[in-house]
């Protein structure tokens, strides 16, 4: 790599660092306000908009580029992803970290929400954040973009075993575009917290 590229990569990578600390800092500052927002599950049928969950601390291991596109191939990864439980108009705040065993590196915030349908709940969420690549697949730069849907079941300790799709991409913004998707089993554990 270029020294000017290697210029642009760094100032890339300190400014989705911001990005991160600013969505903490907003998240964190706003936490009070959004916990005393108190909203009642919205129905849809049987299926619940929910509202004022405990948070959850995410853990998922499973393929990165299941496509299998490029010289890479598909990788193991491993994210952990965590989602605060109080809402605002039944959307809420997550954050999260990927690595894949080629040493690329996703991190993300964004926002989520929960339907659930009796002990089953979808989640999805968007996020946005910064990529380094190591020694995995080439997304085109730093910034993308990543969407992401879980279905888990809920057990009786409020814990959730679930399967992720998720898929990340640039969208665009780069002459390389390939994007990537993700098939994860995730475990989620409920966090007491304000």
């Amino acid at each position: 790599m270029s020294r000017h590229g290697k210029m642009i990569r760094d100032a890339a990578v300190h400014h989705v660092i911001g990005l991160l600390a600013t969505g903490l800092l907003f998240f964190s500052s706003n936490s009070l306000a959004i916990a005393q927002v108190t909203v009642n599950p919205m129905s849809l049928g049987p299926v619940k908009v929910v509202s004022g969950e405990p948070s959850y601390l995410d853990l998922g291991l499973g393929a990165f580029n299941i496509q299998e596109h490029g010289p890479s191939g598909a990788e193991a990864e491993a994210k952990i992803e965590f989602r605060y439980g109080q809402k605002l108009f039944y959307i809420g705040p997550a954050i999260g970290l990927l690595s894949t065993q080629n040493g690329a590196v996703f991190g993300y915030v964004g926002i989520y929400s929960d339907l659930k349908y009796y002990s089953f709940t979808v989640t999805p969420l968007a996020g946005v954040g910064g990529y380094h690549r190591g020694g995995g697949e080439d997304l085109g730069n730093t910034f993308q973009f990543r969407l992401s849907l879980t279905v888990s079941h809920e057990l009786d300790n409020r814990s959730r075993l679930g399967v992720q799709f998720a898929h990340i991409s640039n969208a665009g913004i780069s002459d390389i575009n390939p994007g990537d998707n993700e098939l994860l089993v995730s475990y989620a554990i409920p966090i007491s917290l304000p």
